[in-house]
């Protein structure tokens, strides 16, 4: 594996909240398109042939029960959006953690090539 690069993501909506239906279609919904809007840290570039190895840690703003997997699609979708790799079709692991709650949240994703 190369050297892991690694970022820092703020809280990401659940999938649950990430989508929405409009007149028949889905969407993105509002706290999806602000999570979009995130500012962007500089960060390596993947290209399409990079097998990929992420794992998110994930440090949530309460104690409430969520699931992690649900959180996941939205960090990933960042990613895309930012230009980090062009697909997370590339994504051959995925490794979530939960840690400590540390207001407001975040998510802290390592990526690395594998």
């Amino acid at each position: 594996m190369d050297e892991a690069q690694k970022l820092v993501l703020g809280w990401p909506p659940s999938v649950n909240g990430y989508w929405r239906q409009f007149q028949g279609r889905t969407i993105l919904s509002k706290a999806g398109r602000l999570y979009k809007k995130s500012p962007a840290p500089s960060f390596q570039r993947y290209t399409a042939q990079d097998r990929l190895a992420v794992s998110i840690e994930y440090y949530p703003p309460s104690k409430a029960a969520r699931d992690l997997d649900n959180h996941a699609k939205a960090v990933l979708d960042l990613l895309m959006h930012w230009g980090v790799f062009p697909d997370d079709s590339q994504v051959d692991e995925l490794h979530l953690y939960r840690r400590d709650i540390q207001r407001p949240g975040r998510a802290e994703v390592t990526i690395s090539k594998l």
